[in-house]
C-alpha cells in the first residue's frame, strides 16, 4: 500500500474506481429488485382479477347447489388458463373444487406442503386476509396466492352462520418465464453498468491525468529540484486554472529566494574578518576567503568537509557541537598550526542559528586574527623585564621593613592587651575582695544566729521525740482494740450463720405443716359434713404455715444482710489493722529519726560556732589583701599607657612601609600599561 502514499495519481484512480463500483453495484441491485417487485405486482393483479372472474362465474351454480356446474366451471378455467391452478377448500383444509381433479378430497396442506405454503394456508383459514408469495417448488418459481372465503348471507342456506370462514381459495401460477425475463434483464443491466462504469472511469482518469496529475507532477519535479538547491528549475504549467496560477506564484517565489541568497552571499563575501557557517552535523556550508587562506582550505571542499577536519586536520570534539547541544554562544581563543607557516592565533565567537520554529539550524563562527597584537605584546614584554627587576629588589626591602614593623606592632599590641587585661582583672579582684569581706562579716553574723537556732532546734527535736513515743503507744493500743473488734465480728458472723440454719429448719417445718394442712383439707372434703369442722381447722393451720414461711424468709433475708455487713466489717477491720501496723512502723521510724536529728543538731551547733570565729579572722585578712590589690592596679594602669604610646610609634613606621610598597606597585604598573594588560600582560 506504499504506492498509494507516494502517488497522487494512484490515490485518485483508486478512489474513483471504488466510488464508481459502489454506485453501479447499488444501481444494479436496485433495478433488479424493482423489476422483481413489478413482476410480482403484475402477477398479484392478474390472479386477483382471475379469482374475481371465477367467483362471479361460480356464484350462481353454488347458490343453486349445482355441484356439476361448479366443477364444469373449474374445468373451463383449467382449459382457458393452462398455467394457472385454482383450488377451493373448506374450513378444515379439504379441497372441494380444483382445476386439477387429482387434488379433490385431499388436504390442501399436504398438496402444498413444500416451499412454505403450509403456514400461509393455515393463516388464511384462521383469519380473514389475502397472502401472496413466490415459492420455489423444486427448481421452478411458483406464484402462490391464498385468500379466505368468508361466510356471507348468501351462503347461510348451506353452511349456516356458525363458521365465519368457510374455507380458502388457492391460486398458483408457474412464473418461470417471467423470472427468466427478469434474470435476462439483470444480466443486460450488469453488462451495461460495467460498460458504463469502465467508460466513465476511463474518461475521468484521462481527464484527471491531463488536467491535474500531469501539472501536479511538473510542480513536484520542479519543487524537488529547488529543494535540492537548483534554483534554475522552472515551474512550467499551461493554462489559466488554479494550478497554472500556483506554478506562476512558485516561480516568482523561487526567484525572490534566489535573489535573496545571492544578496546574502555578496554580503558575506564583503566581510573582511574570518568567519564560517556550518549545519548541525558540523559540515561547513560557507567559509569566506580570509578564513580559507588561514586554514589553507580549498573552496571546492566547502559543503563536504566538517569543522574538525578543516581546523585541526583530524576528527575530534569541536566547539560547534557544544553550541548546537547547549543552544548558546561560546567565545574563546585557538591557534591554527600549519606546517611550514607561522602559527595564527584567533579569538573566536561561535553562535547558534535558529530557524522560524526556534530549532537550531546551524552555527556561525566569527574570528579575529591576533597575529599583529601578539608581536607588539612580545616587544613590550622585553622592555618590561628591566623595570620589573628594579621593582622586585625595592619591593624586597620594603617587605622586610614592613614585616618587621608588623611583627613588632603585634608584640606591642599583645603586651598592651595583657596590661589592660591585668588592670581590668586587678580592679575586678579588688571589687570582689570588698564584696567578699562584706559577705564574710555577714556569714559570721549568720553563723552566730545559726548556733542559737540550732540549740532551739535541738530542744524542739527532743520534745518531738517524746511526742512520737506517746503516739506509738496510742497506735499500739488502737491496734489491740482493732484485733478484739475483728474477733467479735468473726463471732457475730458465725452466730448469724447458726441463726440461718435454724431458719432453714423452721422453713422446712412450715412446708411440712402446709402439706399436712392440705392433706387434712382433702380428707375433710371426702368426709362431707362430718369433716367440715376439721376442714376449717386445717385451713387455719395452712394459713398459719404460710405466714410462718413468709416470716421465715424475711428473717432469713435480714440475717443474710447481717452476715454480709459482718463480712464487710471484718474486711474493713483487717484493712484498719494493716494500716495501724504501718502507722506504728512509721511512728517508730519517726522516733529514731528525731533522735538522729537531735544528735546532728548538736554537732551542727558546734560547727557553726567554729565558722563564726573563722569568719571574723578571714575578714581581717581580706582588708589587708584589698589594700595590696589597689596598689597593683595603679602600676598596671601606668604600664598600659606606656605600651599604647609605643604602639602608635610602630604604626607610623608600618604606614611609611606601605607608602613605599605603593610606590613600587606604581613602578610595576608603568612597565605594563593598559594595552599590554588587554593583550594578557
Amino acid at each position: 500500500m506504499n504506492f498509494l502514499k507516494r502517488s497522487l495519481n494512484a490515490k485518485i484512480v483508486v478512489l474513483m474506481s471504488f466510488l464508481a463500483t459502489i454506485f453501479f453495484i447499488s444501481l444494479f441491485f436496485v433495478s433488479a429488485r424493482l423489476q422483481e417487485n413489478g413482476v410480482i405486482a403484475e402477477m398479484t393483479l392478474a390472479c386477483s382479477r382471475l379469482e374475481r372472474m371465477a367467483r362471479l362465474a361460480m356464484m350462481t351454480p353454488m347458490a343453486e347447489g349445482n355441484d356439476e356446474m361448479t366443477k364444469q366451471k373449474f374445468k373451463d378455467i383449467a382449459h382457458e388458463f393452462k398455467r394457472v391452478n385454482m383450488s377451493v377448500s373448506d374450513f378444515r383444509g379439504i379441497i372441494t373444487y380444483s382445476t386439477i381433479d387429482s387434488q379433490i378430497r385431499k388436504n390442501i396442506r399436504e398438496v402444498y406442503a413444500s416451499g412454505g405454503a403450509d403456514a400461509i394456508i393455515s393463516k388464511v383459514l384462521e383469519k380473514k386476509g389475502v397472502e401472496t408469495a413466490v415459492l420455489h417448488v423444486g427448481e421452478k418459481p411458483i406464484f402462490f396466492e391464498a385468500k379466505s372465503i368468508m361466510n356471507e348471507p348468501s351462503c347461510y342456506h348451506c353452511h349456516g352462520k356458525s363458521a365465519p370462514i368457510l374455507g380458502a381459495t388457492i391460486m398458483t401460477q408457474d412464473v418461470t418465464t417471467s423470472f427468466d425475463s427478469v434474470n435476462d434483464f439483470k444480466v443486460y443491466t450488469a453488462i451495461i453498468s460495467l460498460a458504463s462504469m469502465t467508460g466513465l472511469l476511463g474518461c475521468l482518469i484521462l481527464f484527471m491525468k491531463q488536467s491535474v496529475i500531469k501539472k501536479v507532477g511538473v510542480l513536484a519535479r520542479a519543487s524537488d529540484a529547488v529543494g535540492s538547491g537548483d534554483f534554475s528549475a522552472v515551474f512550467q504549467v499551461s493554462g489559466n486554472d488554479e494550478l497554472a496560477r500556483l506554478a506562476a506564484n512558485l516561480s516568482a517565489t523561487v526567484g525572490v529566494i534566489k535573489d535573496q541568497i545571492q544578496y546574502q552571499k555578496s554580503v558575506l563575501d564583503g566581510i573582511s574578518v574570518p568567519f564560517f557557517t556550518c549545519d548541525t552535523k558540523n559540515i561547513i556550508n560557507y567559509c569566506n576567503k580570509v578564513l580559507s587562506d588561514i586554514l589553507m582550505l580549498d573552496q571546492s571542499r566547502i559543503g563536504t568537509i566538517n569543522v574538525a577536519t578543516a581546523f585541526y586536520g583530524e576528527e575530534r570534539e569541536t566547539i560547534t557541537s557544544t553550541v548546537v547541544a547547549e543552544r548558546r554562544p561560546l567565545t574563546g581563543r585557538l591557534v591554527i598550526t600549519r606546517p611550514g607557516r607561522q602559527d595564527v592565533p584567533l579569538n573566536y565567537s561561535i553562535s547558534p542559528l535558529f530557524d522560524a520554529n526556534g530549532n537550531v539550524a546551524g552555527v556561525i563562527g566569527i574570528m579575529i586574527d591576533m597575529t599583529a597584537d601578539e608581536s607588539a605584546k612580545q616587544l613590550m614584554l622585553e622592555q618590561q623585564q628591566t623595570l620589573l627587576r628594579i621593582a622586585e629588589e625595592t619591593a624586597h626591602v620594603a617587605d622586610v621593613v614592613n614585616g618587621a614593623s608588623e611583627e613588632l606592632n603585634e608584640q606591642i599590641d599583645h603586651a598592651s592587651h595583657g596590661a589592660q587585661s591585668q588592670a581590668r582583672h586587678v580592679s575586678e579582684t579588688a571589687t570582689s575582695m570588698t564584696e567578699m569581706n562584706t559577705a564574710v562579716l555577714e556569714v559570721a553574723k549568720n553563723a552566730s544566729n545559726a548556733a542559737t537556732t540550732s540549740d532551739q532546734a535541738r530542744i524542739k527535736a527532743k520534745e518531738g521525740g517524746e511526742v512520737v513515743a506517746h503516739v506509738v503507744n496510742s497506735i499500739t493500743e488502737v491496734e489491740r482494740q482493732a484485733g478484739e473488734l475483728k474477733a467479735d465480728m468473726t463471732v457475730l458472723g458465725k452466730k448469724a450463720e447458726e441463726i440461718g440454719r435454724v431458719l432453714e429448719v423452721i422453713s422446712d417445718i412450715a412446708d411440712q405443716t402446709n402439706l399436712l394442712a392440705l392433706n387434712a383439707a382433702i380428707e375433710a372434703a371426702r368426709a362431707g359434713d362430718a369433716g367440715r369442722g376439721f376442714a376449717v381447722v386445717a385451713d387455719e393451720v395452712r394459713k398459719l404455715a404460710e405466714k410462718t414461711m413468709i416470716t421465715t424468709k424475711e428473717v432469713a433475708q435480714a440475717i443474710y444482710g447481717v452476715q454480709e455487713v459482718a463480712k464487710n466489717n471484718v474486711g474493713h477491720v483487717n484493712v484498719a489493722v494493716e494500716k495501724i501496723a504501718q502507722a506504728t512502723a512509721l511512728a517508730d521510724r519517726s522516733g529514731k529519726a528525731l533522735d538522729e536529728i537531735v544528735a546532728m543538731v548538736n554537732a551542727t551547733s558546734d560547727q557553726v560556732r567554729s565558722i563564726a570565729i573563722a569568719a571574723e579572722q578571714q575578714s581581717a585578712s581580706s582588708d589587708e589583701i584589698s589594700r595590696s590589690i589597689s596598689h597593683i592596679e595603679t602600676i598596671s594602669t601606668e604600664m598600659s599607657e606606656t605600651m599604647q604610646h609605643s604602639s602608635r610609634s610602630v604604626a607610623a613606621l608600618s604606614e611609611q612601609s606601605q607608602v613605599l610598597a605603593r610606590l613600587i606597585e606604581k613602578l610595576r604598573g608603568g612597565a605594563c600599561n593598559d594595552k599590554l594588560k588587554a593583550l594578557g600582560c
